[in-house]
This record gives C-alpha cells, structure tokens and sequence, in this order.
C-alpha cells in the first residue's frame, strides 16, 4: 500500500470517453461534477478503501464512470425539491428522498457488478485492505 493516500478523481474525462466508450455525459465539466459524487458513493460503500490503495484498479474506474453516468441522468431529479404542482387548485408535492434511495440502490447494484470479486464491498476487517503496512 502506498504511503500517500490517492488523489481525486479516480477517473479522468478522456478515460471515461475512450476506454470505458462513455458517450451519455458530453462534456468535460458535466463529467467533474458527477464523477466527484461517484467517486464519494464508491468510497462510502468501500469504506475508504480506495484511496489507500497505490494506484486505482480499472474495475474501480468502471464503476465510477457507470456511477456518474446514472448520477447524471438523474440530476434534474435529485436536484429538484417541487414534485409536482397545480395551479388550478394551488397543490404542490415536494420530492421525498426514494428518488435518492432508489438511485443509490441502482448504483450499488452496478458496483457490485464491477467490485464483487475485490473484497473492497466486505462490510468486515479485510487484511488486504485494512492492515497497517
């Protein structure tokens, strides 16, 4: 393991477009912003263990370009509070949070794919990962 902790991001704009063959986020400053929140939910559910790693592994890569692939496609979503209104009969519904659970789900699933044979997903001690070395 290396001394010093890895760095942001995990996944670069050209690495997302030509190795993974990502063609959904556009834009080199669409994909920042969601490949930062990628990366936080891949740390989350691997209890940080990526970034003690000495380099990031390609099927972790993967999962953070499918991640901020779904991340964007439910941006509008997650970023609105109104989830629907009349105005007829002045009704407004406020979006609840399953919009977000479901699309944590979604993501999780999608790792697992990618990270089921690391152990980085082990909810318990790992001596690969969380040994002191």
């Amino acid at each position: 393991m290396a001394d010093e902790a890895i760095r942001s991001p995990y996944v670069d704009y050209e690495y997302y477009t030509d190795t993974y063959h990502g063609s959904k986020i556009t834009k080199e400053e669409d994909f920042l912003g969601v490949e930062d929140m990628a990366e936080a939910f891949l740390d989350q559910i691997t209890f940080g263990r990526i970034r003690r790693l000495d380099s990031v592994p390609d099927c972790v890569k993967k999962a953070v370009c499918c991640a901020a692939e779904m991340i964007a496609a439910n941006k509008s979503k997650l970023e609105s509070n109104v989830k629907s209104e009349s105005n007829d009969g002045y009704s407004v519904s406020y979006a609840d949070a399953s919009s977000y659970r479901t699309l944590q789900g979604e993501m999780y699933r999608t790792a697992k794919m990618y990270l089921a044979n690391t152990r980085l997903l082990n909810r318990g001690w790992v001596e690969e990962y969380d040994a002191e070395q």
